[in-house]
């Protein structure tokens, strides 16, 4: 019997030597350790990356079982046996037989996309580790299984240059070729492109696009290979500027050898999305309506009601942390913040838009929003808020960049006013702008005058520093 049966990769594995140290040590003293993270991640291919590297440390070999084309979580041991090249007898269970094959072994066993048998691939891990104590298995999957003595090791995007591209283009810093280079994002892409187009280059015209390219995809591997097969057609430029709509953009033109839902980034995500419940899917969609992050409190206040109960909302946010849909940032900080993908944050707004529930949560993000802020005033305030307008609740709408936030306060008394008078809604999507103290002019200047227009008091309407 063969040592192994990992799949044999024909393109160059790129970066991750950080992420390869930490699991190479985890691996040797964890009878279990799961890759998690988002559709299109490279979970499989650390895991098969990792299998490589260690194999010699297993003598009885390491063994690839891809579980994404089963759909019957009662036939994971069964696909196991298979793999392994097992014939148990007729008379005997095929579950015992392999658990007996597998007792006194020392092997390591890859369990690949366990996500949509998250149950049953549990249920098998902790049998066989139970049976055979020099067994491991190293598990690749969108959520963690959750048995005891699991290691898991979240996976995010490829690193990228957290560089100021605005500055930039008013000429206030350059970007550095080599520099750029040796961040994986901009060597993922870089490579990808070399082997659809032998003359392409990182160059000082491209390099900002190239950036801006990776930031957007989050560093998603997936993504990131999709956007380059695409420089034989388009500029590095035009596909930075088609990334707006990124999931007609975003599609595989050599399908051949990959799996269905690799072949565009829609089909990725929308396997997420279809194992979620559907209050979680309810929820996932609203949640895009916050370009900026947000807290616990936020989101009960603006994402409750009609089919989700804010006392379940923090489950619900657990849960779709775990299934690797929403970043939680819980570390140095006094209350967590979540935030989606932008990638992610896109699916979901096109999800908001089918159920005709955009324009409600964006209304109910403005007048419900800051009442959080009243809930939980902060401790000190940058400038303090004359106490004839602390009184009356605020409406805010965050506008973020480059860790720099801004609050747009209205009270909610001058809003109802303002439709009364019959100048409709608030157009609160996202603001792109400049950076830093240009961006702040710019909106100040903006919403006084706008006051100016629709109110009879604009002193009342402000542009403040966040607290």
């Amino acid at each position: 019997m063969t040592s192994t049966n990992l799949p044999f990769q024909l393109t160059s594995f790129i970066g991750r030597e950080r992420e390869i140290a930490d699991i190479m040590r985890l691996v040797p003293g964890a009878h279990l350790v799961t890759l998690t993270g988002a559709g299109g991640s490279g979970k499989t291919r650390l895991a098969i990356r990792i299998a490589n590297m260690v194999s010699e440390a297993f003598a009885d070999g390491v063994w690839f079982v891809d579980l994404a084309p089963l759909s019957e979580p009662e036939l994971v041991p069964q696909l196991v046996v298979e793999v392994l090249g097992l014939r148990p007898a007729p008379d005997q269970p095929v579950l015992e037989s392999l658990l007996n094959f597998m007792q006194p072994k020392q092997m390591l066993l890859i369990l690949d996309n366990c996500e949509h048998l998250s149950a049953a691939c549990a249920r098998f891990a902790q049998q066989v580790l139970s049976r055979a104590p020099e067994l491991g298995i190293l598990a690749t999957s969108r959520e963690p299984l959750g048995i005891t003595g699991e290691r898991i090791y979240p996976l995010s995007g490829l690193g990228w240059p957290a560089t100021n591209l605005e500055a930039i283009r008013k000429g206030q810093g350059r970007l550095d070729l080599q520099e750029l280079i040796g961040f994986d994002a901009i060597r993922l892409f870089v490579e990808r492109a070399r082997a659809i187009s032998p003359n392409f280059n990182l160059t000082s015209e491209n390099a900002q696009s190239t950036v801006e390219i990776c930031r957007r995809l989050d560093g998603l591997p997936l993504a990131l290979e999709l956007a380059s097969a695409r420089v034989n057609v388009l500029t590095v430029e035009e596909i930075t500027a088609r990334l707006k709509d990124r999931f007609s953009l975003l599609i595989s033109i050599q399908p051949r050898g990959l799996e269905p839902r690799h072949h565009t980034l829609r089909a990725a995500i929308d396997w997420s999305y279809t194992l979620l419940t559907a209050d979680e899917q309810v929820l996932l969609r609203r949640l895009a309506v916050f370009t900026a992050g947000f807290t616990l409190d936020m989101a009960e206040a603006v994402c409750c009601g009609e089919e989700i109960g804010e006392r379940r909302t923090l489950d619900q946010i657990s849960s779709l942390v775990s299934k690797s849909l929403l970043i939680a940032d819980t570390i140095g900080r006094a209350q967590a913040r979540y935030r989606l993908l932008e990638t992610i944050r896109e699916y979901a707004l096109e999800k908001l838009e089918e159920a005709g529930e955009t324009a409600a949560l964006r209304d109910r993000h403005l007048e419900r929003g800051t009442r959080i802020k009243h809930r939980h005033p902060p401790a000190q305030s940058r400038r303090a808020v004359q106490s004839n307008r602390a009184r009356v609740p605020f409406v805010e709408m965050l506008v973020h960049f480059k860790r720099v936030r801004f609050t747009v306060g209205l009270t909610h008394q001058r809003l109802m006013q303002r439709r009364q008078n019959g100048a409709g809604d608030i157009d609160h999507r996202p603001v792109h702008l400049g950076d830093g103290a240009d961006r702040y002019k710019i909106l100040s200047r903006s919403f006084h005058h706008e006051a100016r227009l629709n109110y009879s008091k604009p002193e009342s309407f402000s542009l403040m520093p966040p607290e």
